[in-house]
Parts: structure tokens; sequence; C-alpha cells
């Protein structure tokens, strides 16, 4: 069922690319060019407007150069604004288009055409960079030419246009560009991390946090100094050149000068996309591009950067989320970028990675409620170091005391998303570093998940999850608690059983996933602000927006923003949906532990984590337990990890269960001590599993190619296991121990990993190695009628279900499977120990690069360090 639906989504996805000029699964709006004019007679009426005092200010604006390629400067512009309104309907009347209104007139009319730049809402570019990761995750072959032209259209974007300032957009491209092959899609996608781990809040109560505006703020206002200092000298070494054009020396220095000046601004759009919009940075939407007929319209950022940021925990997961898909395909900086800025005074000094992280790790820790709990983490607060800047641009300095605490609800998806994005830090740095300081929160947090995730299947009518898609959005970050922190294992199978079969139940024909409603893709501390900052109130028509106060442009008009933060419900939807579902689109490896404590699986965290390097695909284990009928031997898992002690395999039916998957076709690996206790275990299980390989006796498989490939021969011990009668393997024996011995004919645990994953991608069908295997169904038949069928079959199953393998005859008869339980309810979470997983970060205490001139050195914060 999880493939068929899988493969209709994937199906969707490429046909909305296959239908676009550019490639692009959620296009901009092609905007109209003006082409010249005609006459028209229209209709009109007339309304009142109201009289206003004006003002006349100071301000700085840019001024274009001779040309596309010259540096625009800030000079100052005197511009005229509304003071106050003197009457709302004392001013002149004004004509508005009615076509039943009283007032006939020949009026001039402006013509279009479809030729004006592209116009992307908040979240098309992240919409387009979700898709590509999703369809790279669901196996679709990076050779495919739409999934290619939609990579190369996104690096493209990054290259030509700069490095976006939305977070939201921002981190799904750089988790969609992390898994793009080649060179050019790897510098970008560093360039996005880049600026992510840049765009982290370093001070007052959202230290630590991201907002939906990624940009690193005292950097920017730095950059903004250091562009007046570059365009001074620029105009001193014009005017000079000017005075005496004869002077070889001086025209090179004006050369020199304004080249030093256009590089410069050429830079700042890695520190900002919408520097050069200065003042009008929050505006609906901003053209941005050197070539006139090349240019693109985004939406300008959600506040005022320069006097007030804002954070929330949505933003913070996904950037994180995104931090650790780099992370993994080794894409992320250790540090981060800076321009080149010499003279420059003030300049933030870069910044480490490991020192990022653990800011948030912190900040997460103290915004966990006592229950484990998170909520949305919604907080607001002014900006003061562009204050130095007051007589340049509106709205300096704001006043703080109009800032207000926003809501900040509590709900299922912000619990998910809180212990999700400790995940992602323990992921990046490593579980055994993030557990040191954390584990309490990890185990809290982990506790409160399961408890939100138990009740998300089954809630009632009205029960709020949170989110813009419900309840897709809460499921891709549920997944995270499925599984037991720093391994491999899937624990809580029945609870994500149950989301996969909702989703897989209410995706639509076309292969979509749909949600009542627009979606607009608002970030929770922005939509926050919008209910509680003041307003537009048509019925009070003197109320005017105060620059200097906290604010939002969205609520003073929201009829030029309305289409700024539109998204595609069904793409965002049906992306959700499929990263869920491809969590397990491939059948789980078994773990099975015969022994009354358990046992450490350190050994098939290792195999899986060596198979998933190899095969790209994410493999989960999970428990089985032999002593009674487990669905999970039924449901085609590739292999079983067998460990435990000899006397538990007296057991009749569990001996069955062993030899019948060993019959169906799955590979068994026996894992013991290397000792007489171990070998005790490995003949002991040889006994049982040779009935299930038809008598096959247990031999040394070491040199054998079939088993070890190239690897074959040069292990310098025994390797014990069984094959079957085609020659491929059954059944592997492995004796642990803490160092590898080849006169006791041990393995160290790394060895045994990397036999292991060797093993099964020799013996396994090459289709299931593949991510391809989640939606290439082959001759399974097609999606939807298979689909169909599946879900059929698992809400009503079969009375009767076929009978297991047989085994010998001196064995006791099969036990017949019950009929499919409906899925249990989870288990209590209990705090896991896992094991350490090293990740390439830099070291607490790494020196970093001095940036010219060196800023003074500083000691690590107490919340930066491990």
């Amino acid at each position: 069922a999880i493939r068929a639906s899988v493969a209709q989504g994937v199906a969707y996805l490429t046909n909305q690319a296959a239908t676009d000029d550019n490639g692009w699964i959620v296009p901009p709006v092609r905007t109209h060019r003006l082409i010249g004019y005609t006459n028209r007679v229209l209709r009109f009426s007339e309304r009142t407007t109201p009289l206003y005092e004006y003002e006349n200010y100071t301000v700085y604006a840019r001024v274009p150069g001779a040309d596309s390629q010259a540096a625009r400067t800030l000079q100052k512009v005197t511009r005229r604004r509304v003071k106050r309104i003197i009457d709302p309907d004392g001013g002149p009347k004004q004509l508005y288009h009615d076509a039943n209104g009283p007032i006939v007139r020949e009026t001039r009319v402006a013509v279009y055409e479809k030729s004006g730049p592209d116009r992307w809402a908040h979240g098309a570019i992240g919409q387009n960079g979700m898709a590509l990761y999703t369809l790279v995750n669901a196996g679709v072959p990076t050779t495919e030419s739409t999934l290619a032209i939609l990579a190369d259209g996104l690096i493209r974007l990054v290259n030509e246009y700069g490095v976006p300032d939305h977070t939201w957009d921002l981190a799904w491209l750089t988790a969609g560009l992390s898994r793009w092959p080649g060179e050019a899609a790897a510098e970008a996608a560093t360039a996005c991390a880049s600026k992510l781990l840049d765009g982290q809040i370093l001070e007052g109560e959202a230290r630590g946090l991201w907002g939906p505006a990624c940009i690193n703020v005292p950097l920017l206002a730095s950059a903004y100094q250091h562009e007046q200092e570059l365009a001074a000298r620029q105009a001193k070494a014009a005017l000079a050149a000017k005075e005496k054009p004869d002077s070889r020396t001086r025209v090179m220095a004006a050369s020199e000068a304004a080249s030093d000046l256009l590089y410069f601004q050429r830079n700042m759009k890695r520190i900002a996309m919408l520097a050069m919009a200065f003042d009008q940075v929050d505006a609906p939407f901003i053209d941005i591009g050197e070539d006139e007929f090349l240019k693109i319209r985004i939406t300008g950022l959600p506040h005022y950067i320069f006097n007030q940021n804002s954070a929330d925990l949505e933003s913070t997961t996904l950037a994180l989320f995104a931090l650790r898909e780099a992370n993994d395909a080794k894409r992320m900086p250790k540090e981060t970028w800076r321009p080149k800025m010499e003279g420059a005074v003030g300049v933030p000094r870069a910044e480490l990675a490991d020192a990022i992280l653990a800011r948030t790790a912190n900040a997460l820790a103290n915004l966990q409620m006592r229950t484990g709990d998170w909520n949305a983490c919604n907080m607001h607060q002014p900006v003061t170091v562009f204050n130095k800047m007051a007589k340049m641009m509106p709205g300096l300095p704001v006043d703080p005391k109009s800032f207000v605490r926003l809501p900040s609800p509590q709900t299922p998806l912000a619990t998910l998303q809180g212990y999700a994005a400790f995940v992602e830090v323990g992921r990046v740095v490593g579980f055994e570093k993030a557990l040191g300081r954390f584990r309490p929160n990890f185990a809290a947090g982990l506790a409160a998940a399961r408890r939100q995730l138990v009740a998300l299947p089954d809630r009632p009518a009205k029960f709020e999850i949170g989110g813009r898609v419900d309840p897709c959005e809460a499921y891709f970050f549920a997944t995270t608690a499925c599984d037991v922190p720093g391994t491999r294992q899937r624990e809580l199978n029945g609870e994500w059983a149950r989301m996969a079969f909702e989703l897989a139940s209410s995706q639509f024909t076309n292969g979509a996933w749909q949600v009542k409603g627009g979606v607009r893709i608002i970030p929770t501390s922005m939509q926050a602000r919008m209910e509680v900052l003041p307003k537009r109130d048509p019925a009070n028509r003197s109320l005017i927006m105060n620059r200097g106060e906290a604010h939002i442009s969205y609520n003073w008009w929201q009829g030029h923003y309305n289409e700024a933060y539109l998204g595609n419900r069904a793409v965002l939807a049906t992306c959700q949906s499929l990263l869920v579902l491809l969590a397990g689109a491939h059948p789980p490896f078994l773990v099975a532990t015969l022994a009354p404590n358990p046992v450490s699986t350190i050994v098939a965290d290792q195999a899986l984590n060596e198979l998933a390097a190899s095969t790209r695909v994410d493999w989960r284990y999970t428990a089985v337990d032999l002593t009674k009928e487990d669905l999970l031997l039924g449901l085609a898992a590739p292999a079983m990890f067998l460990s435990g002690q000899p006397e538990a395999l007296a057991d009749a039916a569990l001996r069955i269960r062993l030899s019948n998957y060993v019959q169906g076709g799955g590979i068994v690996i026996v894992l013991g001590e290397a000792g007489t206790e171990g070998q005790t275990f490995f003949d002991t299980a040889a006994r049982v599993l040779a009935v299930g390989c038809g008598g096959a006796a247990v031999r040394d498989v070491a040199s054998e190619q079939s088993v070890l490939g190239d690897i074959a021969g040069r292990l310098g011990r025994p390797l014990m296991g069984m094959t079957r009668q085609d020659g491929s393997l059954a059944v592997l024996m492995l004796p642990v121990a803490g160092r590898p011995s080849t006169a006791t004919g041990a393995f160290s645990a790394p060895e045994a990993a990397r036999l292991i994953s060797t093993a099964l991608q020799r013996n396994l069908d090459d289709t299931l190695l593949t991510p391809a295997y989640s939606h290439r169904l082959g001759e399974l038949g097609e999606p939807a009628a298979l689909l169909a069928t599946a879900l059929e079959m698992i809400r009503a199953p079969a009375r009767t279900a076929p009978a297991p393998l047989t085994v010998a005859a001196a064995q006791p008869e099969p036990v017949k499977p019950a009929p499919p339980p409906a899925p249990a309810p989870a288990p209590k979470p209990t705090p896991v120990s896992a094991p350490a997983q090293e990740a390439d970060v830099p070291a607490p205490d790494a020196p970093a690069a001095k940036p010219a001139p060196p800023a003074p050195p500083r000691p690590p914060a107490a919340d930066e360090v491990w």
C-alpha cells in the first residue's frame, strides 16, 4: 500500500514539473510588462478620500549608476510622508472603475504582455526545494530530465540572485540541494548552509533560535557602514580623477574604487538577498537582479529588520533539519562565511558551527515546559544595532515599550517540532555529546512527543494539531518520535503504521493530498504579530502605521500582501505525506534478542549505517519477539540480527518461527560474544536454522565471492555461515569482541558491521537495495488499483490467512498466524542511552579564521560549549 501510494505521489510531482516550461513544480507568477497604451470608454464612480497633513523628511535611497554594471550608491533624498489625517472625508473626490457607475469617460489604458519579471511568493522557492528533496529521497534518478531542470533552476537562483533571506525558503532549498550531486549543487548548498548558521539570533530572549528572516543582523549593519565608506572613497576618487583626467594614477584609483564598491555590493547578496532594497525591505514584492530583462520579483521580509526581529520554534526546527541534511552530505561549513571587508570596524567574527548548535540546544532546553512539551516559542524583540544609521532610514530608533509578548499556543505540532529540533542537533554533533548535557531534556521530550504522537491519528474532529496542512505537517515531524534517538531502531511501529494508513487512505486519485481552504505559508511568529499588533481599521481612517514602533506591514496593507504568502497546498501536503511514507517504504530489518536483558545493538546500527551510505536508503530495524506470533516475521523483512542465550532456543514454537523465516528467504545474522558461551549459542542456532536451509551444514564462507565479493579470502580468519541451494547466503555467524583476533576468529564491531553490509549487498535483491524501490512497482500492478486492493485488505483482512512455510516433519506443526490485529498502543517511552554518532564538526576550542581586521577575541559564552 505504501509503495503504491508513493508511486502515485511521485507521478503527481513529476507531472507538475513536466507541465511547466521552466520545470518548476511550484511555478512563479508570470507577471505582465507594459508595452504601450490605448484608449477605452469606461464607467466610474466617485468616493471620498482623507485630507492629509504632510511633512518632508530626509532619507537615504539607492541611486542607479551610469549603467547596469555600475554600483548603486546611497544618497540623500527628500521625501514627503503623511503626518496626520485632518479629515477622513475632507479630501478631493476620487474616481474608481465601476462597471455600473454613472460617470462615463474615455480613458487611456495600459497594454501589457506576459513577459514581466517572475513573481516568487514567500515559500515558493522553498516548495520547489522541498519537492526536489522528496523526489530524490524517493529514488527518482538524478538523470531524469524534469528533475535535472528543477535542480538547475534552483542552483541558478542562488548563483544569480543570492541566497534567500526567508528561513522557510532557505531551509528547504538547503535540504534539496544537499541531496543533489555535482559541484555546482555542493557550492550552492554550502552557501545556503552557511547563511542558515549565520541567521541564528544572537541576543535577547530569542538567543539561539531562528526566526522567519534568516539574516545576520550585526553583519548586515557592518556591511551597510562599510558600503558607505567605500562609496565615499569612490566619490572622492572620482572627483580627483575629474579634476586631473590626464593623471593615470588618479584614473586608475577611481576605477579601482568603483570596482571595489561594486564587488562588495554583489557580495552583500550573500549577507542579505534584499540588502539593496534598503528601507523598502519589507515591501510586498521587491525586484532584484542586475539585468532589467532578467529581474525577478520576490516577497519582502516579514518584518522591518532595521528595528525589530522575531523568532519561533517552527523556523528553528526547519533550520536544524536543513543543517543536518547539509552535514550528512558533507556540505555544512565548519564556520560561517564572511565577506572581505578591509578596514571595517565592528565586523562580527565568523561563527563555529559547534557553538551555534550549542546555543540552540541550550535555548531549546530553557524553553521546554515541565511536562516535556514545547509551545510555539513566538518571540518579538527590538533591534538596536542600526541605531547609528538613524539619519539614513525612517523608524530608528524603535520604541522598545511598544513590543508586547506574543501568544505561543501549546499544540501537538509544537511539541513534535521541539523534540525533532533536539534530535537534529544530536544527529549533527553526536548523541554522546548531546546526551551528556541534555539527557533529561531528551528523555522528557521523547516522552512528551510520543504522548502527542499516540493521540494524532485518533484525534477528535475539533482537535487542533497545529500547522498549515493538517495532519501531514505533524506526521512529518512525528516520524522522529517513532525512532530511538541516536539509533536506526523504529520502536513505535504501530503508531507509524497508523499514520501511514491514514495518509494512504486519504490520497486523491491524481496522486496528491489536499487540505481544506487556502494555504498561506506564514510563520507562526508572524501570525502571532498579526493578531496582537495594531492594524488598519477601515472604520477608523485616521489611524496611521508608525514605523518607529513594533508593527507588521501586512496589517496595514493586507490587500497588497495577500498573494505574497500564498502557497501551493497540494504540493505542500503531497511532499510532507510522501516523506512520512518514504520513512517506511523499504521493509525493516529485524532484531531478536533471546536473553533476559537487552543487549547492545551497536553492530546492527553500524551495519545499517554502512548499508545506508552505500545504497542511499535510510534503513531501519525493529525489535521482534520470537516467543510469540509477530506480524513482522511475515512482512518480507530482508534480514534478522539474532543474539541471546542457547537455552532460549529450546522452545519448539520459537524454533519453528526461525526456520520458517529462513525458509521464506530471510537472512539471519547470528551475533555472539567470542568465547565458549558464544560458541554454544552459535552451535545451537545452527541446528535450528539448518532446518530452514534444507539441512545445510555450517561451513567457512570467508573465501566465497557470492557471500563477500571482493573481500573474499582476505579476512585472515574463518567466517562461518550457511548458504541455500542456489549459493545465496542464508545464515552468517559472527563472534564479536572488543578487539579483533585472528587466533580466536573474533571480529570487532566495526569489522562485523562492514562484513554484514557487504554480505547483504551481495545477497539481497538489487531492486530492494535502491531508493527507487519505494515507487517502482515492477510487475506488482498499476498503482491506483494496487493501492485500492491493498487498503481493502487492510480494512477487512481475510478470515483464513495462508499457512506459513513448514519445516522438517520432526518439528511440531507450525502455528497458523491470526489475521492482522489492530495496532497495539505504544509502549511507555523510556530514556534510551544511544551509542555515539560522531559527526564531522569542529572541536569547541578550534581556532576561528580571523576576519580582516581581526575582531577582538572573546571566550565562548556559557551556552556555546558542550
